[in-house]
């Protein structure tokens, strides 16, 4: 099993911070490619649960093979970048794996940060 650190647990290690003010988005879609020395050699579909500029929470399969630190290959709208995993919980049996961006290309950077402005101005138009 992946190591377990909650990011709403205030007794979190200090050197997992959160990456950036996260604003939920209700389930955009993305592919992880784990590397078939990470368990699994077919892509994998993900949804996003929350985005900042910083990172996401990704809700996807459980994997041992994927662990705080894990670097991994990953697709949105066509657009591929690596990211990090900084956090693993286990909800229900899922996965939801807290990620920072590790490189993107300047597009997939102008893609997340569209998205964040689109979803961050929703958020405030709501309440």
């Amino acid at each position: 099993m992946a190591e377990l650190i909650d990011q709403a647990d205030s007794r979190r290690p200090a050197e997992v911070p959160r990456m950036g003010e996260r604003y939920e988005i209700d389930g955009l879609l993305a592919t992880w490619f784990i590397p078939k020395s990470f368990g699994r050699t077919s892509a994998t579909k993900v949804r996003l649960l929350d985005v900042s500029v910083a990172g996401a929470l990704v809700e996807a399969p459980l994997s041992k093979h994927l662990q705080v630190g894990s670097r991994i290959t990953w697709e949105l709208n066509g657009l591929r970048g690596a990211i990090e995993i900084r956090n693993v919980r286990e909800v229900d049996g899922i996965g939801h794996y807290g990620v920072s961006y590790f490189s993107l290309s300047s597009e997939l950077g102008e893609l997340i940060n569209k998205v964040v402005k689109k979803v961050k101005q929703s958020h405030s138009e709501t309440r």
